[in-house]
């Protein structure tokens, strides 16, 4: 019969394995055991610990801290037939992370991880003093937990082996501290290989468009929807804090923001234009811009906006004016303060003019423990995730119509040409359109309205795409593919409630050759289907246009043999 200590030290042992926080790289023993242990450092010497009464042979371990008698420590390695356990890695851990493990046994019964819900970048990025270990292994190099403290807080500017580190640290910090590894597990293994592929210490300065840039984003929203609760059956999930995309910015040909030329999406406003204008074809003398959106705050505190502008500028954030300047002058600063909480999205829009010289503007921010900075992509939002908030519960489903389809005859999702309701996302288009007066190498697609799933379970939500393909459900990015490619399967996870309306959209575009794009969903007990109408609401009444007779569709063939 297993002690109250034994089973909360094995429980530890198991969370720390599946992590991955050690890499077990024994070189110069072929035989014995793989075996973990915790427990307090009763002797050391150059070469020997014991802890807890176990002998720990410390001379080829690759990751070794100071060790000092009384430290709490967790050790890898393998239980040898003399009873000594050669250690590959020994990690320091806090004394309430810690139960003493008993003389080893070759084997052991794994026992149930704990059941207990994860906590995001707000939680972890305030102190250690709740952090349940004290270093953490990211790739191949070891963070103490003030490194991993500093890095938490220090925004990702675009920066995806950043982006990536700062989820894997918060995923294996939630774990450390109980919550089921299993759903997790290969997006962590992942992650940590990617970080393998530099030499030394975070950060990288790998750009989202760089080699390894697409996979450290996907790797990151992976894990972030594990830190926001929707891979843990019986948590409620959080507000992720989200992944920035810019602000919308709305560019006029006169100082009055009323002679729209034209709209796009920003990553940050940090711009000094001269004696020139926006774009070409804009008048260089006298022209405006609105950015709006939402920008996400990384503490709770309160925060200093600043503009540094020639001419005129107006701030609002979260429906709050902050800055109100809007006279002609040389290059000016202004500020204004507003409290705010982390991880919430608020509402901002930044308004400017030029009449006549030079044309500049930059948007700012600091806080107490936020440096001035120009505000980073990573914490700008072009639309709210709030927006995605579960719809109200419907009486009943299997009554759905389809999605709502928005055809562009161009691939950045601008020049709408019809809009109609898509019973399901099924199509092969081949190297036709989607319709006959619609250019065929290059278009694109966006289909909205609500899902509603057969059973409350964790469903993974699929597409098989040429080319560029992304995904949102309730708010959550799920798949960012957004790329040329061949014919591709992307997918992403996410718990839902049997009977609820959860709003969906789903991006694509073509550029060049075949055009194919599919959507499909499975769970425990729904097998992969293509997404049936009868699941799918449309975001809004709109006119069903019927496909040429010119254009033959066919549904998307199966490519998984």
């Amino acid at each position: 019969m297993k002690q109250p200590y034994q089973t909360a030290a094995l429980t530890v042992l198991t969370m720390l394995w599946a992590l991955g926080f050690i890499f077990a790289r024994v070189t110069q023993a072929q035989d014995g055991v793989p075996v973990q242990l915790t427990g307090v450092v009763e002797s050391v010497s150059s070469t020997m610990l014991v802890v807890s009464q176990q002998p720990v042979d410390i001379s080829s371990a690759e990751v070794l801290p100071t060790l000092e008698r009384g430290m709490n420590v967790a050790v890898t390695g393998r239980l040898m037939p003399d009873g000594r356990v050669i250690a590959s890695a020994v990690f320091l851990l806090q004394a309430s992370a810690v139960t003493p493990t008993p003389a080893l046994l070759p084997t052991r019964t794994p026992v149930p991880e704990v059941a207990q819900c994860p906590r995001d970048s707000r939680f972890w990025s305030s102190t250690t003093e709740d952090w349940p270990v004290a270093s953490l292994m990211l790739g191949e190099q070891t963070y103490a937990a003030q490194e991993l403290l500093a890095f938490l807080n220090t925004p990702v500017n675009s920066d995806a082996s950043r982006r990536v580190a700062r989820s894997l640290i918060i995923t294996k910090l939630n774990i450390a501290a109980g919550t089921s590894a299993q759903p997790i597990a290969d997006a962590i293994s992942e992650a940590d290989l990617l970080l393998t592929h530099f030499s030394g210490k975070l950060p990288f300065e790998v750009l989202p468009t760089d080699e390894l840039g697409p996979a450290m984003i996907s790797q990151a929203e992976v894990l972030d929807s594990y830190n926001s609760r929707l891979m843990t059956p019986g948590c409620v999930a959080t507000t992720p804090v989200p992944t920035g995309t810019g602000l919308i910015g709305e560019y006029f040909d006169n100082e009055d923001l009323t002679v729209l030329l034209l709209t796009r999406t920003d990553p940050t406003v940090n711009f000094n234009w001269g004696q020139d204008a926006p774009i070409a074809g804009m008048g260089t003398a006298t022209f405006s811009e609105r950015w709006t959106g939402y920008v996400v705050p990384l503490y709770s505190e309160t925060y200093t906006f600043y503009t540094y502008s020639d001419d005129g500028v107006r701030l609002w954030v979260n429906d709050q004016p902050l800055i109100d300047d809007w006279t002609r002058d040389e290059p000016t600063e202004n500020s204004g303060t507003i409290a705010l909480e982390a991880g919430q999205p608020y509402a901002i829009r930044l308004e400017h003019f030029e009449n006549g010289g030079g044309a500049l503007i930059q948007l700012s921010w600091s806080s107490a423990r936020q440096p001035k900075e120009i505000i980073p992509q990573s914490q700008l939002l072009s639309a709210s995730p709030m927006s995605g908030a579960t719809a109200p519960t419907i009486l009943s489903s299997g009554t759905g119509q389809g999605l709502t389809g928005e055809y562009f005859d161009d691939n950045d999702l601008t020049d709408l040409l019809f809009t109609r309701v898509d019973s399901e996302v099924n199509f092969d288009w081949g190297r036709d359109a989607p319709m006959a007066d619609m250019g065929t190498e290059s278009f694109s697609v966006r289909w909205t309205g609500y899902i509603v799933p057969l059973e409350s379970d964790t469903y993974t939500f699929y597409t098989y795409s040429d080319d560029g393909v992304r995904l949102w459900v309730n708010g959550f990015q799920l798949i960012n593919n957004w790329t040329r490619h061949d014919l591709t399967e992307n997918h992403g996870a996410l718990i839902l409630e049997a009977g609820h309306q959860y709003p969906i959209r789903l991006e694509y575009y073509e550029d060049g050759h075949e055009a194919k794009i599919r959507l499909s969903w499975s769970s425990a007990r729904q097998p992969e289907q293509i997404i049936p109408s009868s699941q799918l609401v449309p975001a809004a009444t709109a006119p069903d246009v019927p496909m040429p007779a010119t254009v033959t569709v066919q549904p998307l063939r199966d490519t998984s043999d």
